[in-house]
């Protein structure tokens, strides 16, 4: 699906993790049983994700790695 002009891919065959591709070159994935939010290297959009997420699940929930 596409947000403000970027290509957004979801992918996942279980019900509590996501990975995400942006534009073919950032992604990141998310596990929701243990809120732990793992970027790709050198991921540009790491803030703005981090904040979407902080907004849901609270500042101190949420594990950031790389």
């Amino acid at each position: 699906f596409c947000v403000n002009r970027h290509t957004v891919v979801c992918q996942s065959g279980m019900t509590d993790y996501v990975s995400v591709t942006i534009d073919n070159t950032d992604g990141f994935d998310f596990d929701f049983w243990t809120k732990q939010l793992c970027f790709e290297k050198d991921c540009k959009y790491r803030s703005e994700i981090k904040a979407a997420f902080d907004k849901i699940y609270g500042t101190r929930n949420i594990e950031c790695c790389e």
